[in-house]
């Protein structure tokens, strides 16, 4: 699976997934024949093509249509880099094919704690951005408050490593994916709301 991403995107937009089945070809998950994949690759200017990084089994198991990152915020000030706050971040078939949960585009997310990895309940927003607090999955009813993030002490020393080479970007929004044997950073966000 490759995933590919606009070099202008912001919050998720214009992001989506490309696979083969046997002979199938899929976007985000549906079928596509060969003439609709040429006529949809040839359309696009200024895209980002990168491999499908697989998330570990903790967050496939609440919900596995979406990979689900998790947002490391860092800042540096004269000590250099600290992980100022973590964010896990769950999609919905709302948010489908991503787990955006920014300005209420249906993603869901939950608060981290740094320190232990426990994961808090999770908040959503619908499109008036109201909220609802849910300590499950509101789709899938797997448990999300409580779970405990597995390697996330190594994946946020691996994050402030890399923010310390960018000690002129003294505020970033960096996605993370923990994976079956450690972590991925799939980006870094200068604007870290989106």
């Amino acid at each position: 699976v490759a995933v590919f991403r606009p070099h202008w995107s912001g919050g998720g937009e214009g992001v989506f997934f490309v696979g083969r089945q046997e002979r199938e070809w899929l976007v985000n998950g549906r079928t596509a024949t060969y003439r609709q994949m040429r006529s949809l690759l040839g359309s696009l200017d200024r895209y980002i093509v990168t491999a499908f990084v697989a998330q570990a089994e903790y967050a496939r198991h609440i919900y596995g249509r979406t990979t689900n990152t998790i947002r490391v915020l860092t800042l540096i000030d004269d000590d250099g880099p600290f992980v100022a706050s973590v964010a896990h971040r769950f999609g919905t078939s709302r948010s489908f094919p991503i787990d955006n949960f920014h300005q209420g585009r249906g993603g869901i997310c939950a608060a981290v704690n740094a320190e232990t990895g426990i994961l808090g309940p999770a908040l959503s927003l619908d499109e008036r951005l109201a909220r609802t607090w849910h300590s499950d999955h509101p789709e899938t009813g797997s448990r999300i408050e409580g779970v405990t993030v597995p390697g996330l002490a190594r994946a946020l020393a691996g994050v402030t490593a890399a923010a310390s080479c960018f000690s002129e970007a003294t505020c970033v929004g960096w996605d993370l994916l923990i994976t079956g044997d450690g972590f991925s950073l799939l980006e870094a966000n200068a604007a870290p709301g989106s």
